[in-house]
């Protein structure tokens, strides 16, 4: 199945604005991605760990000549500003949520123009996912977001809420490095012992697959030949996401109860 074409649309997203000299070392030691490769014009795509090494959230940053800010889906910024308020201490970094003056939106391509945008730069996931702008809110931007999601989902890429549940799994069970979301080279964040412990061991035993079949229900198990290989974490009518076992797995067919599924490698992954 052919990826649809990308449209211009306005996500829901909770906007978080970090401020002040010591930001980028205080996110350094806590999140997935390497802060020394966030500038101007290039975003990030991050998580927060357990200290057991499980995605508490995931977010982008980008950056602006005097700021750093956060997107994360909708719901999921106060409770990760609390955390990052818990871990400041005496760190000389203000935050504030400012999802009511700023909003993000994706263009299909770098040529495409947003009057008053304050920072642009390409997905850092995949390259059909286009560019992401914030800017002031404004009217006059589609409100697509479904079709926008649907074209993430046929692309077999998950977020929170959609493939990842808060503290269910661990970076390479939903291919966190695969979308450049781990820098395993960047030294300590939370949770980096046991995530590095995991990618180094050589053997991927788990990934995120898409799922094609009818009435597909998260949380029904996947099996091929009576054994259960993976389950079904997100669907959207008859495509879904699912995190299956590499080890098991044989082939594309299988089953979701008395439904008959295929399953399929996502094309970033290698």
């Amino acid at each position: 199945m052919a990826p649809m074409t990308l449209s211009p649309t306005r996500l829901s997203r909770d906007i978080l604005k970090l401020s002040g000299p010591d930001t980028k070392s205080l996110l350094q030691g806590l999140l997935t991605a390497n802060m020394d490769h966030l500038a101007e014009g290039r975003a990030l795509y991050a998580a927060l760990l357990t200290p057991q090494g499980k995605i508490l959230e995931t977010l982008f940053l980008t950056m602006t000549a005097e700021d750093i800010y956060a997107d994360l889906p909708t719901g999921r910024g106060p409770g990760f500003l609390k955390k990052l308020m818990l871990y400041r201490l005496r760190a000389k970094v203000e935050m504030s949520d400012v999802t009511a003056d700023y909003l993000v939106c994706v263009f299909p391509d770098e040529d495409s123009v947003l009057e008053g945008a304050i920072a642009a730069a390409p997905d850092p996931r995949h390259a059909e996912l286009g560019f992401r702008w914030l800017a002031p809110r404004v009217s006059g931007i589609p409100d697509t977001e479904d079709t926008y999601l649907a074209h993430q989902l046929t692309l077999g890429i998950p977020d929170m809420g959609a493939g990842i549940g808060e503290a269910e799994a661990f970076p390479l069970d939903v291919n966190l490095d695969a979308l450049h979301g781990i820098d395993h080279k960047k030294g300590c964040f939370v949770g980096q012992e046991v995530a590095s412990r995991m990618f180094r061991k050589g053997e991927i035993r788990k990934r995120t697959y898409i799922v094609r079949g009818d009435n597909l229900t998260p949380g029904t198990s996947l099996k091929q030949e009576g054994r259960t290989v993976g389950e079904i974490r997100h669907a959207v009518g008859g495509t879904g996401l699912a995190i299956v076992r590499l080890d098991r797995l044989d082939g594309e067919a299988a089953m979701a109860e008395d439904i008959p599924v295929t399953l399929h490698k996502p094309d970033y992954l290698p």
